[in-house]
């Protein structure tokens, strides 16, 4: 996969042109194009469940579908009638951070129509690490169409760069279906599972800044960073990592933000050139954005911090500086 500039001053690679203008963006015009216009709606609108009625008897049967209160559209359907709702889902993760003593500001991302909900929220207290500030931030999602779980994760978000980025933290997730396993023996859905993952990702959110710092030490060269996205292809291409996301990732590596030139070559910045690109593809790739985030920043951290209680760890990052074949490999 061949990246070369321009004369326009842009990166072409394969058939995609980045942006390059102040803030170098990894979203294509097209891709911008496709925004879904749901994503403008309101989140917290009420839904009910109805089953489907025979064409014949016209009596209830089959699945349980699941219906806007205000339109009555068709949102998707469900088995069972066992629904939780954005609002429930928001109640629990507002007590919880409230419970600690914590601020926080929420902001939603809605998908078609309606049907699946990202809540991120943003806890106002301050974290540092070497004299850069970070923020927790606790993202949910949620949908109506069985396409997502009720899915959380602890996240941690880098205040000083313009791409806000989120860094992936394993030990704080958590996911539940829709399903009568919720029910509490009051008969209510019960949530407790998120206060759960929020609390542990508090408590780990100290530790984990221990890893940006050991990236921060780790020098790498252009062909280094090269090496290392190719092998990612490799090692995650079956987890959301594709040929496409390393491409840009590495496109971002070259033409690094005002607030990444500090950070040298090191593997810190292509950290930082990865989370750029995640922070770009939320609003048009929300679900693909996750998933090859996660897999790049496991991946990274693995490299970045080698324990003997992880015998791959040890020789993660000498793994991933190794050429790859032909098929992964991407040319400078």
């Amino acid at each position: 996969m061949a990246i070369q500039l321009t004369s326009s001053g842009h990166y072409d690679m394969t058939k995609m042109v980045t942006t390059g203008n102040f803030r170098f963006e990894s979203v294509t015009p097209v891709e911008k194009l496709k925004k879904s216009e749901a994503e403008s709606e309101d989140w917290d609108f009420e839904v009910y469940q109805e089953r489907w009625l025979s064409p014949r008897t016209k009596e209830p049967t089959g699945p349980w579908g699941v219906f806007r209160e205000d339109n009555d559209q068709r949102l998707g359907e469900y088995e069972t009638k066992c629904l939780i709702t954005n609002k429930e889902v928001h109640e629990a993760v507002a007590q919880t951070i409230e419970r600690a003593g914590m601020d926080f500001e929420m902001n939603a991302k809605v998908f078609d129509h309606g049907s699946r909900t990202i809540l991120n929220y943003d806890i106002l207290s301050n974290l540092q690490s070497d004299k850069e500030d970070f923020n927790p931030v606790f993202s949910v999602k949620n949908s109506y169409n069985g396409m997502w779980s009720v899915e959380s994760a602890f996240l941690i978000r880098r205040l000083a760069c313009l791409n806000g980025m989120e860094i992936s933290i394993n030990q704080a997730k958590s996911k539940r279906k829709h399903s009568r396993s919720l029910l509490g023996e009051d008969g209510k859905i019960d949530l407790s599972f998120l206060a759960d993952t929020f609390q542990k990702g508090l408590i780990e959110a100290e530790n984990d800044l221990k890893n940006l710092d050991a990236m921060k030490e780790i020098q790498i060269s252009n062909e280094d960073a090269f090496n290392i996205l190719g092998n990612m292809i490799r090692f995650g291409e079956k987890k959301g990592f594709s040929s496409t996301t390393a491409a840009r990732i590495a496109v971002n590596w070259i033409a690094p933000s005002e607030d990444e030139k500090p950070l040298g070559d090191t593997l810190y910045r292509l950290f930082n050139s990865g989370t750029r690109l995640f922070k770009d593809w939320e609003e048009v790739k929300a679900d693909a954005s996750r998933k090859a985030r996660r897999t790049f920043c496991d991946i990274l951290n693995l490299a970045a911090n080698p324990t003997d209680k992880n015998p791959y760890s040890l020789k993660a990052l000498d793994d991933l500086k190794v050429k790859p074949s032909a098929k992964y490999a991407l040319i400078m």
